[in-house]
C-alpha cells in the first residue's frame, strides 16, 4: 500500500498550483506519494487532457488522479467550495496515510515521519494543531487514513452546516468524532505551534514580505538551497514550458522579492 496519499482541493483561483505542488512534493518530500485532485467537473477534464499532466506522469511513476468534486449541499445540491470539501470529501486512493493540505505550499521536506510520531505521542489518528484563542484546528491536517475516515464517516455525511470557515468546520468534525480538542491536543504557546508548512507558502492573500504580521510568504534560510535546485532540475526545466502563465508570474515575484537567482 501507498504510504502517503496528497488529498488536493482547489477551485479557479488556485488551479494554477496544482502540478507545481505535485512536483516540489515528489521532488521534496515522500517521493512515492500518490496525489488525488478534487475541483470542479470542467476542470478536471481539462487537466486530465493537458501537456503538462502527461508529461508529469511520464517523468515519475506516481499515481496522479485529477476528478470531479462530489459534496453537494442544500435543495438546489449545490457542490460545496474546495476548501470546505476537503474536509467532506473522502479520497479514492488508498494509502496508510492521508494529508489534506494548502495547494500554494511548494513542500521542501519530507513530512510522513514528523506527523507520525506526533499522532503516536497524543495516540490519536490525526495530527492537528488548535489556532491561538480560537477553537479552530489548522488547515493542515494529517490522518491514519482508515482509522480516521472511518471514524468520522458519520460527521462527514451527515453536516448541514455552517459552511463559512473551513477550519472551524473541521474542528467540528472532529470534536464530534473524537471529542473536545483541548482535551485531544495540548495548547501551544502563544505562536509556537507545532504546525511546519514543510515549505514555503506562496498565499494570494498574503503580501511576500509584512514586517508588522506573521502571515507572509517568506523564506526559511534552509529552504532556499532547496528550491533553487528543485528549479534547476532537468524535470523541472522540461516540465516549465507547460506551468500555468499565473504559476510563472508569481514565481518569478517570489524570486525577485526573495533574490533567488
Amino acid at each position: 500500500m501507498t504510504k502517503l496519499n496528497f488529498f488536493i482541493n482547489c477551485d479557479k483561483g488556485h488551479s494554477c498550483f496544482i502540478f507545481p505542488h505535485i512536483f516540489f512534493a515528489i521532488m521534496n518530500g515522500d517521493s512515492k506519494s500518490s496525489f488525488e485532485v478534487v475541483t470542479d467537473q470542467a476542470r478536471a477534464e481539462k487537466l486530465n487532457n493537458s501537456k503538462g499532466l502527461h508529461l508529469l506522469k511520464n517523468l515519475f511513476e506516481n499515481k496522479i488522479i485529477i476528478r470531479g468534486k462530489r459534496v453537494k449541499r442544500g435543495r438546489r445540491s449545490k457542490l460545496v467550495r474546495s476548501q470546505i470539501g476537503r474536509f467532506l470529501e473522502e479520497p479514492i486512493l488508498k494509502a496508510e496515510y492521508t494529508y489534506i493540505g494548502d495547494i500554494d505550499i511548494l513542500l521542501t521536506e519530507p513530512l510522513v515521519d514528523f506527523h507520525v510520531k506526533k499522532m503516536q505521542s497524543r495516540n490519536l489518528c490525526f495530527d492537528n494543531e488548535i489556532r491561538q484563542d480560537l477553537r479552530r484546528l489548522t488547515g493542515l491536517h494529517f490522518v491514519k487514513t482508515n482509522e480516521y475516515y472511518n471514524a468520522t464517516r458519520k460527521a462527514r455525511t451527515g453536516y448541514n452546516g455552517p459552511f463559512g470557515n473551513d477550519e472551524d468546520l473541521l474542528c467540528r468534525i472532529v470534536e464530534s468524532s473524537f471529542g473536545d480538542i483541548h482535551k485531544l491536543i495540548p495548547t501551544a504557546e502563544p505562536f509556537k505551534i507545532s504546525r511546519p508548512l514543510h515549505g514555503t507558502h506562496l498565499s494570494l492573500r498574503r503580501r511576500p514580505i509584512s514586517p508588522k504580521s506573521k502571515m507572509r510568504w517568506g523564506l526559511h534560510e534552509k529552504d532556499r538551497d532547496i528550491y533553487k535546485s528543485t528549479i534547476n532540475s532537468p524535470e523541472w526545466v522540461s516540465l516549465k514550458p507547460y506551468m500555468p502563465i499565473q504559476f510563472i508570474e508569481i514565481m518569478k515575484i517570489f524570486e525577485d522579492f526573495f533574490d533567488i537567482k
